[in-house]
């Protein structure tokens, strides 16, 4: 009986076996078939492939290579430094084309950590840098003189009469020194507060011009998210300087309203447009090594570091991989799903609300010799990777159409100032404005906060340089002995 029992529970088990097996040939079997061809890849993508190193006259008219550099040590001259340090990048990037390895630069190519600047940097829960600055005024003198060759170096930006992010398509590139500029920065707006302070107001201003010329230069300049969204806070932490130093010096809009408005002007953001669209070269780049097939490996002094697997499921795990990754397929969806907030980033910010809302057109899907019944098994694993690595770009422009409607409303304190509004009728003179200084998303009159005699405007993202809420930008416009 026993017997009788095992045998048919085999033969069970055995058309269970035989089933199971049937069904993962089959699985495999369509797998294969919807993936056995991969789609042609778009020429856009080739073009945005090649890479061509700048010449060495490129290099020495473009101030790039002046902010790879910025934190070299005093002795040296920091736009060679900043070639040395492309240079090695580049062979960097030649040693990986040949051999699919990562070589980590050598310590004197490496940035240097940006100098502290703790506690004179305003934080944002101060709502007054220009008193915050005033207030470290000693210790603000002494890091002025630490630093006057960064300084100089910062300013020389300027000299140079192409700015222009040159970024090769090398995963582990070196990142220009940031940190370090955004330090120089600071201090110039510090050193602006405390000529303000001495009423060396032309000296002041002129300080000021100076960086909002710089920033604008860094903004338009920029071919990746980074670059462009570091410059637009360094802008923005000079707006909020300003803003507070007319609240303690009324009289300055009366004197210099003209050059004050130029001033805030001249930095306003710029389109994304040509930032995006660098990001997504810079990151098509880097998949031309999928699509060839290559592998990446890490090598360092220390040794390279693997993970302990099994050959066979490591060789299981790659086969099935590969089965459901089509390398043209996914650099051809990653490079459409960028069309969209590229075309937003073309848009007035009154305009973005009704384009992020409308019906997202699909691309072509025409039928090709790969397309299958089973949609879903078609490149499975790059539409993975595509939902995982695709950001939402869009929050990046509303940052940038945020930090505009903080210009608007130093604008509009300036004007103010001229105008000698009174508090009680400013609802009715911002409800007169013309849209260039009103809410940039809605065109309405900028909020007006009787309470705190403050204007007020609601950003749609988070300010890192704003107290909770972050998204709200805030100025007060009475006067310190209000």
């Amino acid at each position: 009986m026993i017997g009788r029992f095992l045998h048919q529970t085999w033969r069970l088990l055995r058309w269970l076996f035989a089933a199971l097996a049937l069904l993962l040939c089959g699985l495999i079997a369509v797998a294969w078939w919807v993936n056995r061809h991969d789609d042609p890849p778009l020429p856009e993508i080739t073009a945005a492939m090649r890479f061509a190193p700048p010449t060495p006259e490129a290099m020495d008219n473009n101030a790039y290579f002046t902010l790879l550099g910025l934190d070299a040590p005093p002795s040296e001259d920091a736009a060679a430094t900043g070639q040395r340090r492309f240079a090695a990048d580049m062979r960097a990037y030649a040693h990986y084309r040949q051999t699919g390895e990562i070589k980590p630069l050598p310590d004197d190519d490496v940035p240097a950590s940006p100098p502290g600047m703790s506690p004179l940097r305003c934080p944002a829960e101060a709502d007054d840098c220009y008193a915050h600055y005033l207030a470290h005024a000693p210790a603000i003198k002494d890091k002025l003189t630490e630093q006057a060759t960064l300084i100089a170096r910062y300013l020389s930006l300027r000299e140079k009469p192409v700015y222009e992010e040159i970024i090769p398509p090398y995963i582990a590139q070196q990142l220009p020194p940031y940190g370090t500029a955004v330090v120089a920065s600071e201090l110039i707006d510090m050193r602006a507060a405390l000529l303000l302070k001495e009423q060396r107001l032309d000296e002041a201003l002129a300080m000021m011009e100076v960086n909002a010329d710089i920033h604008r230069r860094l903004a338009l300049g920029s071919r990746t998210l980074v670059g462009a969204m570091i410059a637009l806070a360094m802008d923005l932490r000079q707006q909020r300087m300003l803003a507070s130093a007319l609240h303690h010096l009324p009289a300055l809009a009366d004197r210099h309203a003209q050059r004050l408005e130029a001033l805030v002007k001249s930095s306003a953001p710029v389109p994304l447009t040509a930032v995006l669209e660098g990001d997504r070269k810079m990151v098509l780049a880097y998949m031309e090594d999928a699509i060839s097939g290559k592998m990446v490996t890490l090598n360092t002094d220390a040794g390279q570091f693997e993970e302990e697997e099994n050959p066979v499921t490591e060789w299981l795990r790659e086969r099935w991989f590969n089965l459901l990754y089509l390398p043209n397929a996914t650099c051809n969806s990653y490079y459409l799903s960028w069309q969209e907030p590229i075309h937003l980033s073309r848009l007035p910010p009154d305009q973005l609300a009704a384009a992020k809302a409308a019906p997202t057109p699909k691309p072509d899907e025409a039928a090709s010799p790969g397309d299958f019944p089973f949609f879903p098994l078609r490149n499975y694993n790059g539409n993975i990777l595509l939902s995982i690595a695709k950001p939402d770009i869009t929050d990046f422009i509303e940052r940038a159409h945020d930090i505009e409607g903080y210009h608007r409303l130093v604008r509009l304190q300036i004007a103010a100032r001229r105008e000698h509004i009174p508090f009680a009728q400013m609802p009715a003179w911002l409800a007169a404005q013309p849209p260039e200084l009103r809410n940039p998303y809605t065109l309405q009159p900028m909020d007006w906060d009787a309470t705190t005699q403050s204007l007020q405007f609601a950003g749609r993202q988070p300010q890192s340089q704003n107290p909770e809420p972050r998204n709200i930008y805030r100025l007060r416009l009475g006067t310190a002995t209000d």
